[in-house]
């Protein structure tokens, strides 16, 4: 899945805050679960976001990541 696809950012939906495409479910949720280890954890807590959704950030973060 395309980055474009899996995230939003919407003035009407938290405030504009980059979002899951869809949701209410901020991206920065999803770092801040991968900080304690805890992925899991944000798939049971956050089912509305698909895992093609978590695969496109992550890979998307990647090149960052390892600059």
């Amino acid at each position: 899945m395309e980055l474009r696809l899996a995230v939003e950012k919407n003035p009407q939906v938290m405030s504009g805050e980059l979002c899951f495409r869809g949701t209410r479910v901020p991206v920065q949720l999803l770092f801040n679960y991968l900080d304690d280890d805890n992925l899991d954890g944000f798939r049971s807590g956050f089912p509305s976001v698909s895992e093609e959704m978590i695969k496109a950030v992550l890979g998307a973060s990647a090149p960052a990541i390892s600059k």
